[in-house]
């Protein structure tokens, strides 16, 4: 079966037609897709030898995409980390540069340069580039990891009897 080359015999719907027509699949257990490719046959076969068409492949960069791009690559890998238990509490820092970047091109009519530095600048003066990732999340938002260390402790503590375990005579009887 590994060697079998049946892929360039017929397409799957012709092959799943012909196990159920030889009761190698019972009716019963075709697969979820058959009834709707027997509804709404392809106008093309999916064969393996068909050309694959010759149409260019569109850019769908948006604007954002390109200044998002671009701030990212002046920071580095100096972006603070970004908790995903309050992401809709409070927004991370591409989304607050983004807002910026959007209210100094709209409001101020600067040119896009302009925005974007004037932006990157604001950034850097709230000391948001340079938080530590640590002091920028509130532990107690987040759920805390101590309490599997506290609970071993406890369970450690409340160990009455040491268990002796001698491995020569476990298997001993």
């Amino acid at each position: 079966m590994a060697g079998s080359r049946l892929e360039k015999i017929g397409t799957i719907f012709t092959r799943a037609t012909g196990l159920m027509r030889s009761k190698a699949l019972q009716y019963e257990d075709r697969p979820l897709w058959y009834d709707i490719y027997k509804s709404f046959p392809p106008t093309l076969q999916p064969k393996y030898d068909r050309q694959a068409p010759d149409t260019p492949i569109r850019n769908i960069f948006y604007v954002e995409d390109q200044i998002r791009a671009k701030f990212h690559k002046q920071m580095g890998r100096s972006l603070p980390n970004t908790s995903l238990y309050d992401t809709d509490k409070r927004e991370t820092v591409t989304k607050r540069f983004l807002d910026l970047y959007y209210k100094h091109l709209n409001e101020k009519q600067m040119s896009p340069d302009e925005a974007f530095q004037s932006a990157f600048d604001i950034l850097k003066a709230e000391k948001v580039l340079s938080k530590p990732a640590s002091k920028s999340m509130d532990a107690a938002k987040l759920p805390s990891n101590d309490s599997i260390l506290s609970s071993y402790q406890q369970a450690k503590g409340k160990s009455e009897d040491p268990v002796n375990v001698n491995l020569k005579n476990i298997f001993k009887e």
